[in-house]
């Protein structure tokens, strides 16, 4: 696995991402969603998600309180796979960071969040995108 931490200093935002997380990761993880704040429910669905299968998915956990989002993006079958699966989770940490500091989810602002945390991971990402 591999781990990310991001900060966004326009958004005062730190966000969490981890890489091709398997189960062996899930104590790990689960642990960085108790220090953020995660509410029991949503605790109790990861996890489930991340001693399940851990395929082909991933989650997204945002605490508005502590400006803190955590991405977590499992193994995945292919490439497309992990492009698709960082891309859907990068888009709900997008929406839960956009809606807690207000901005229009039609608004070009909006897009402007989605393009600077794709451009901090993609360092990250790349090698499991281009085998780099």
């Amino acid at each position: 696995m591999k781990r990310q931490w991001i900060h966004l200093p326009s958004y005062d935002w730190t966000v969490y991402v981890y890489y091709w997380a398997g189960r062996e990761d899930a104590e790990e993880i689960l642990g960085m969603l108790q220090e953020i704040g995660c509410s029991e429910s949503a605790l109790s669905a990861a996890r489930q998600n991340l001693h399940g299968s851990m395929i082909d998915t991933g989650l997204t956990y945002t605490n508005d309180r502590c400006r803190s989002t955590v991405i977590v993006i499992s193994r995945c079958s292919s490439t497309e796979e992990f492009w698709n699966t960082l891309d859907h989770e990068k888009g709900h940490a997008t929406q839960h960071i956009g809606s807690a500091i207000g901005l229009d989810y039609a608004g070009e602002e909006q897009q402007y969040l989605a393009g600077e945390l794709s451009r901090e991971m993609y360092p990250a990402a790349k090698p499991f995108i281009c085998g780099c």
